[in-house]
Formats: C-alpha cells, sequence, structure tokens
C-alpha cells in the first residue's frame, strides 16, 4: 500500500529541507519524499499528479529502479528544481529517520527470508544477499579452518 506521508507545517524545518534540497544535498528520493510531505500525497496521489507509474516513485524513494530521464526531470519539476550533475563530495542530507530506516529494512529482511522459507530462494542466496556492505565492499562468508 502507498504510504502518506505526514505533512510538514513547521515552516522553518521545511525552510531548511528546502534550502539542502536547492543546494542538491538531498538524493533523489528525499526529493520525492519531501514534495509530498509538504502536500501531503501518498505515493500514488504523487504518481498521478506526475503522470508517471506508481512503480517509478516507490523505486525513487527506495533507492532501486533505474528511472528514465523523463521521470526525474517530472520529479524535478514538481520541487522547482531541474535536472544537473553535482560533485560526490557535495555534502548530503537524510530526509528519513534511523528508525524508518530500520523498520524498512526489518521488512526488507522478512520480505526476504519468507522467500527462503516458502522455497522460492535458497539459503545461500539469501546469505549472499544479505552480506555485510560497507561502503560499496561486499563481505561474503568465508570458510575459516577449525
Amino acid at each position: 500500500m502507498p504510504r502518506r506521508l505526514q505533512r510538514i507545517y513547521d515552516q522553518d524545518l521545511l525552510a531548511e529541507l528546502r534550502r539542502a534540497m536547492q543546494q542538491g544535498a538531498l538524493a533523489i528520493g528525499d526529493v520525492s519524499r519531501l514534495v509530498r510531505a509538504e502536500n501531503g500525497l501518498s505515493q500514488s496521489e504523487f504518481a498521478d499528479s506526475l503522470n508517471v507509474a506508481l512503480n517509478v516513485i516507490k523505486d525513487i524513494e527506495s533507492g532501486r529502479g533505474n528511472p528514465s530521464l523523463q521521470s526525474i526531470e517530472k520529479l524535478a519539476a514538481a520541487a522547482g528544481l531541474r535536472v544537473a550533475l553535482v560533485s560526490a563530495d557535495a555534502p548530503s542530507v537524510a530526509l528519513v529517520s534511523s528508525q524508518s530506516l530500520a523498520r524498512e529494512e526489518g521488512r526488507r529482511r522478512r520480505r526476504a527470508l519468507g522467500e527462503v522459507v516458502r522455497g522460492r530462494k535458497s539459503l545461500e542466496r539469501h546469505d549472499v544477499e544479505n552480506a555485510l556492505r560497507i561502503e560499496g565492499a561486499h563481505f561474503n562468508q568465508v570458510d575459516v579452518p577449525a
């Protein structure tokens, strides 16, 4: 079910988030959530307003998928922005709370384990997908002699 974000009424917070967004400090998923929070829209309502598929918004906000340039431009226009490249060293700001990220990670892991239980995925594949990841490096299970 598409999630509706709580509308942001704190004008100081909203102004600070907008400033961060305009300076390129928010990732595209955070920009989408911010625009939705400003307007109190669900993912579905936002997708309809942009004339894009709901899965596009879900994928953008979760950091998955590969949205088209056209979809990204529609989102940028809704935020009053234009699409541009910024330095990888640019400071970034996260809009999602750590508790929200932890809940989402828990849901993702439960879904993945459910696939193992239902026989849709091997336990080995599950372990590989859930291996420790640090700054793009992937650490897989290593057999250590006893």
